[in-house]
């Protein structure tokens, strides 16, 4: 209920974190966990406590203790290494019916295992509805978030929101899908466009506020477009775009030409299946300079 249920993880350093996840009717905790993958034997860690039962109210942004409502977290968990925080942007599908969804921003410290007071982070400026891209700049921290209608920006430094163009036919054409930030190109690269399957994608200009359309091409072209729930990750070490769908291959987009491939692995294994998507199931640890 913690993982399977349309959730994420992000990370701080070496270590796999996440908070607050769950909802729907899948879990109603809202305690944080921590794996560091550092550690001679990593094992999970409960950080915190969850709120009291008799406090826990369903289709709430916050239950009657002040700590926020278990949701199902999509592509909404986010590390920030400075404050030792995870970040969670939005209210995918809260504890509850499933039907509640909300714009909050909640912040769960890793320092005192505890979440920020309700309302200390300014929530998402556009309403949304659950499971649109959102990706972060692995440089600045900035996170990058669909709205309905438009992108916003979210800087992590200051606290504050920053609205940014309208995206091509409108946020829903973001529903489902991986996104990344190129560091070296200065875009966000939606990879899929729900009004332009099985190839389509969106790219951003960060730059010029500007959005265009792609197609990706090659043998994984609509397997890396067209799917949903997908994990998509920019890797600096070869300059490729990879995309995570759990239990297949993984595949890689050059970035220049768009052309998908899959990636060539050596090992003998695989990856795991996920259940209801990978999101952010799949991370990269640049302590270990490696995806788990």
């Amino acid at each position: 209920g913690r993982v399977d249920a349309w959730n994420g993880m992000t990370v701080i350093g070496s270590k796999v974190c996440m908070a607050g996840v769950g909802g729907h009717s899948d879990w109603a905790g809202n305690e944080g966990y921590s794996c560091d993958l550092m550690d001679a034997a990593p094992a999970w860690q409960m950080l915190g406590t969850p709120t009291a039962n008799a406090s826990i109210q369903t289709n709430v942004t916050h239950y009657l203790d002040g700590r926020p409502t278990a949701s199902h977290t999509y592509y909404g968990l986010y590390g920030d290494v400075a404050r030792n925080k995870i970040f969670r942007i939005g209210v995918g599908s809260a504890w509850g019916d499933g039907n509640f969804q909300a714009r909050n921003v909640d912040a769960f410290s890793l320092t005192s295992n505890d979440w920020d007071a309700a309302l200390t982070w300014p929530s998402v400026p556009e309403n949304l509805i659950y499971g649109k891209a959102q990706a972060q700049h692995p440089e600045t921290g900035d996170i990058y978030v669909c709205g309905n209608t438009r992108l916003w920006r979210f800087n992590l430094h200051t606290g504050t929101w920053t609205q940014l163009a309208l995206i091509p036919n409108d946020g829903s054409a973001t529903y489902y899908r991986a996104s990344v930030v190129d560091p070296l190109r200065n875009r966000l690269v939606v990879l899929g466009n729900a009004y332009a399957t099985p190839a389509g994608i969106l790219i951003y200009d960060l730059a010029t506020d500007t959005w265009s359309t792609g197609t990706l091409t090659g043998s994984e072209a609509s397997n890396a477009a067209a799917q949903s729930g997908q994990g998509g990750h920019y890797n600096a070490q070869t300059d490729k775009y990879l995309v995570f769908h759990g239990g297949e291959s993984v595949i890689e987009i050059d970035p220049d030409t768009l052309v998908a491939t899959a990636l060539a692995t050596t090992g003998g294994g695989s990856m795991p299946v996920t259940v209801n998507g990978v999101f952010q199931k799949c991370v990269f640890v640049p302590d270990l300079m490696g995806y788990a």
